[in-house]
């Protein structure tokens, strides 16, 4: 699980400092379950407009873009989510559900297959959820989501294999 709150840059110049790159897609390319919230979505991706110079982990093609100027950034608050896919992990998560998000940029990956949910944010749409094979991330926070946010993780944990009383 790789959860953040922060900058791009700063959180991947964290990430090669402390030499847990290497680690970490190892883990995953071995099949091991993963889940990114929040800065940890975008981190999967190959980089943001947020540090243009820095390169992301690159383990979902795409870029993490600001949300328009048309909308007020940072968007914090309750917001649905629209299931794009079937998945394990939204099961006994009804769609059009409310999570909580805190963020100011999101992630456009170039595979829509990968998109897992979406949300609209004062008249924009974005990616909240993505899901390729063993990777899910979420954009926004399960674990401020209330009851639902507990499913997400309970479904996660059984996915992974995890034992699952939360």
């Amino acid at each position: 699980m790789l959860p953040g709150v922060g900058a791009f840059g700063a959180a991947m110049q964290q990430l090669e400092e402390r030499e847990l790159i290497g680690p970490l897609v190892q883990r995953i390319d071995a099949g091991v379950p993963f889940l990114g919230v929040c800065l940890g979505l975008q981190l999967l991706f190959e980089g943001s407009e947020e540090d243009p110079g820095a390169c992301g982990l690159g383990l979902v093609r795409g870029d993490v873009r600001a949300l328009p100027s048309t909308v007020k950034v940072p968007h914090i608050g309750w917001n649905q989510i629209q299931a794009c896919n079937c998945s394990e992990l939204l099961d006994g998560i009804p769609d059009e559900s409310a999570f909580y998000f805190v963020h100011g940029y999101a992630v456009v990956p170039r595979m829509p297959s990968a998109v897992l949910t979406m949300t609209e944010y004062s008249g924009v749409s974005f990616v909240s959820a993505v899901e390729i094979e063993n990777i899910a991330a979420v954009q926004f926070h399960p674990e401020k989501s209330s009851t639902l946010g507990l499913r997400f993780y309970r479904n996660f944990a059984r996915r992974a294999g995890l034992p699952t009383r939360l």
